[in-house]
């Protein structure tokens, strides 16, 4: 019941996830060998055979992907689309922090230039000073003045030809520079030191997939597009716990973290 004691209740229980901020749904099950069931937050024995875990979430926007892990260790990341699908449209992001406490602040002004190709349409993630907005200099280059301090801000570069010319990026950490046609589902990822400060590339489909998984009770109808689920055996499991969790990735930059079942 939404009430205050049921809600002390499922926190105590951990269940329960937590988000950047979007409305997204989240519904994490694991069902063990024979037949035994938890949820996010539960303390499972794993028993014999593989259990399996059951996952199914609902974005606000265009779900980019799904990671699921054991402790800090990704077990595997799932997506809602395949290298098919990839299309002319390109993502890059800048992220980390210098150091944990005050002096995080990562300033990360820059410019972005395509060789050889023209941007259609340039769509900014967390720019969140609206006096600081990613300016638009001509069909072939960006410009933004940004910070990071542990989280994510970016682009999504929307291209006339989905594997022509090259990708220059200048940054006050770092330079990057890239073929477009070498670019696909994993990032390019390039180093800054700091705590996960990098600067990563890779390419998203042309519009979200539509998916075919059946609908669910435990969530009102959504598009499709922002809708995704699957099944997963956990094969490779070690002694005593496993903290078993996933996180979400939204196309938009907004993430959410399931509190972990613990799988003994």
């Amino acid at each position: 019941e939404l009430n205050r004691e049921s809600v002390f209740e499922a926190l105590t229980a951990r269940h329960f996830y937590a988000t950047t901020g979007n409305r997204c749904l989240v519904a994490v099950r694991l069902i063990t060998a024979d037949g035994r069931s938890a949820t996010m937050g539960d303390v499972i024995k794993a028993g014999t055979g593989t259990p399996h875990l059951y996952v199914r979430v609902v974005g606000t926007a265009p779900i980019e992907s799904v990671k699921v892990l054991n402790g800090q260790e990704v077990v595997k990341t799932l997506r809602p689309y395949e290298e098919e699908n990839l299309g002319c449209r390109l993502k890059v992001t800048w992220s980390g922090a210098e150091v944990r406490g005050r002096d995080r602040k990562v300033q990360w002004d820059g410019r972005l230039q395509v060789i050889g190709n023209t941007i259609l349409d340039a769509t900014p993630i967390n720019f969140w000073n609206v006096s600081q907005p990613l300016e638009r200099i001509d069909n072939h280059q960006l410009a933004w003045t940004s910070i990071t301090t542990g989280g994510i801000t970016g682009i999504i570069l929307t291209l006339e030809k989905p594997d022509t010319g090259s990708l220059k990026i200048d940054t006050l950490q770092r330079n990057a520079e890239c073929e477009i046609a070498s670019l696909g589902l994993e990032p390019r990822v390039w180093d800054c030191s700091g705590l996960k400060k990098e600067i990563k590339v890779y390419r998203l489909p042309d519009c979200p997939v539509k998916m075919t998984s059946k609908t669910s009770s435990e969530f009102p109808d959504h598009q499709p597009s922002n809708e995704f689920s699957f099944t997963l055996p956990l094969t490779s499991l070690r002694e005593g716990d496993n903290p078993i969790y996933i996180c979400m990735n939204q196309e938009d930059g907004h993430m959410a973290w399931t509190s972990p079942i613990y799988l003994i």
